[in-house]
């Protein structure tokens, strides 16, 4: 492998870990940005499709979304990465991840007050790179989503 191709696998782990930063900081308009303009997102639960969004304006709303939680925390395991042998400027990946989603559950009569809940998500990306002038994006992203759990959360310490 050359230092070029390592230096392109860097910068592709360096994508998918901005891509969970700015997620989870909630700069929808940064993740956006991790896109080329004409971007696709989709999510999948096995073969069907929840969603599909094309372009940076439906990504920044379906991330809108994620405002529902309190809080998220994306934990990015290995990382796959091959690259084109024809054009060296496209690439495609797989990437784990382990999604945290925090809430507050009021559904509950039985809760005195609500109880938090975190929504574990198994989630593999499949992920289309493109390089343009010099910088990689994704040209489409898509979550398959393995498994969810849910499970109550211990109160933070101090509260």
């Amino acid at each position: 492998m050359t230092n070029h191709r390592l230096d392109d696998r860097y910068e592709l782990r360096r994508l998918v870990e901005d891509y969970a930063h700015f997620v989870d900081s909630r700069d929808f308009d940064a993740v956006s940005e991790l896109f080329l303009a004409d971007g696709v997102l989709s999510g999948y639960d096995g073969s069907v499709q929840r969603y599909l969004r094309n372009g940076r304006g439906e990504i920044i709303e379906a991330m809108q979304g994620l405002m529902r939680y309190e809080l998220t925390s994306h934990i990015l395991g290995q990382q796959r990465v091959d690259f084109d042998a024809e054009d060296s400027d496209t690439a495609v990946g797989e990437t784990y991840c382990n999604a945290q989603h925090i809430y507050t559950d009021s559904r509950d009569p039985d809760s005195t007050p609500s109880r938090r809940r975190n929504k574990v998500m198994s989630i593999r990306y499949h992920d289309r790179y493109v390089r343009r002038d010099g910088r990689w994006f994704f040209a489409e992203r898509q979550l398959s989503f393995d498994f969810t759990e849910t499970r109550d959360v211990d109160p933070a310490p101090g509260t």
